[in-house]
């Protein structure tokens, strides 16, 4: 009988169990239905929304949805300047001197062309330089010398070229220049010239106050020494007064240019101190 009561009792316990498990279920249930009425309410009141807003969206008037018309501002246009070519005078560079006695072709004066050639001629004449390109001789040492013993300032030769009647310094009959020249025409290099009497004494008696025996540049010394000057005086003195003569008639010397010493002073050292200097100098080298 004991034993039937204690199974009895297993089964009351088990039966117990199982409702208890029931109910533990069923409680489950309830939860997962509420939850899922919660969701599934969720998700209609989202897509409610989302209705809500695209009804929205179709509602709004059209002209939203059109671009809106641009507006064209008048704005004026930048021209660009298109660079001309500007033609640039070529200005042909002034030659340079290469000595400070040479004279250039602009330098010289419109008419005096004439004269400077009939200058030229009278030196060479003095020179002794009859031949085509000649060289030019040096003076003696014994002329310089003395010469350097009678001046030591330039009036004082001034005052010999222009006074003539102050005894010569030397005989007429020591100076060589012009010596065996007669009178009346004559050939020089390739031209011809005309030479007075008159001019050949006059020019002599100029040297002779001087003490100048031979008429000659010292070209291995500079333009202005005393001697350099006196020859340089001496020979646009009586250059001068030959041509007031007449004695240059023959090639159209203008007389008017006569009186400009400075002219002819620098025409002078352009002819001797530049040109024949460099021929002296050239031939000195070659010798």
């Amino acid at each position: 009988m004991q034993h039937l009561e204690q199974q009895s009792q297993k089964i009351r316990q088990l039966e117990e169990k199982l409702e208890s498990r029931d109910q533990a279920l069923e409680s489950l249930l309830e939860n997962v239905d509420i939850g899922e009425t919660a969701t599934t309410s969720k998700n209609n009141s989202s897509e409610n929304s989302k209705s809500k807003l695209n009804q929205k969206t179709l509602d709004l008037p059209k002209t939203q949805n059109k671009p809106s018309p641009k507006t064209f501002v008048n704005t004026p246009s930048i021209k660009r300047k298109i660079p001309q070519r500007v033609n640039k005078k070529t200005t042909t560079p002034s030659p340079r001197k290469w000595n400070q006695h040479q004279l250039l072709t602009t330098d010289s004066q419109k008419g005096f062309q004439n004269k400077k050639r009939a200058f030229y001629k009278h030196i060479k004449m003095l020179w002794g330089l009859i031949y085509c390109q000649p060289v030019p001789i040096s003076p003696d040492y014994s002329i310089l010398k003395e010469f350097n013993t009678c001046f030591s300032f330039l009036p004082e030769i001034e005052a010999y070229v222009e006074n003539s009647t102050l005894p010569p310094l030397v005989p007429l009959s020591e100076i060589l220049t012009l010596r065996n020249m007669a009178p009346g025409m004559k050939k020089l290099e390739s031209s011809i010239i005309h030479i007075s009497n008159f001019a050949i004494k006059y020019i002599i008696s100029v040297l002779a106050n001087l003490g100048i025996c031979r008429w000659a540049p010292d070209l291995n010394n500079m333009s202005d020494t005393l001697y350099n000057k006196a020859c340089r005086i001496s020979v646009i003195k009586h250059f001068c007064q030959i041509s007031i003569g007449g004695e240059y008639e023959f090639m159209n010397v203008n007389i008017s240019y006569l009186e400009e010493i400075q002219i002819l002073t620098k025409v002078y050292n352009h002819y001797v101190h530049c040109h024949m200097a460099q021929r002296y100098k050239k031939e000195a080298i070659q010798s």
